[in-house]
Parts: C-alpha cells; structure tokens; sequence
C-alpha cells in the first residue's frame, strides 16, 4: 500500500522525510469487505423494492382520493 507525501500529517513528515510512504498491509482485504453479490439476486431485489414503493404510491393517491370524497361529503352535509 502507498500514501502520498501530501496526505502525510506534519508529524509523519517529521518522522519520514519529504517521500511517500510504502508498505505492506497486515490483514487481507477481503477479510474487511466481502463483496460477494450474484446479479440475478441483486436485480430482483431492486425489482421488489420498486414494485413496494409503486403499490405504497398507488395507496396513497387513493387515500388521498378518499378522503377529499368524505371532506366534499362533508361540506355538502353541512350547507
């Protein structure tokens, strides 16, 4: 791994000069992240997830619809 002088804190600088440092990691990356991911799986989540929120908008508008119908009812009951 390297990072550049320029990333460096004053203090590091002290220590190692006006140079990039180079060393080597002492875990493998792919203990930290795992980025397993099958697209077949991935697509048909996203799906799921667009298709909840296409019903959760379709809800709405009709509750929404419904409840001008009962506020409109409701203002002709009154006149």
């Amino acid at each position: 791994m390297k990072i550049n002088k320029d990333q460096l804190t004053n203090q590091l600088r002290e220590v190692v000069g006006d140079q990039d440092i180079t060393f080597e990691s002492i875990t493998d990356p792919s203990d930290l992240v795992d980025v397993s991911v099958n697209p077949e799986d991935f697509y048909q989540g996203r799906k799921a997830v667009a298709d909840m929120l296409i019903e959760s908008r379709q809800k709405l508008d009709e509750y929404g619809r419904q409840l001008k119908k009962i506020q409109s009812q409701g203002s002709e009951e009154i006149n």
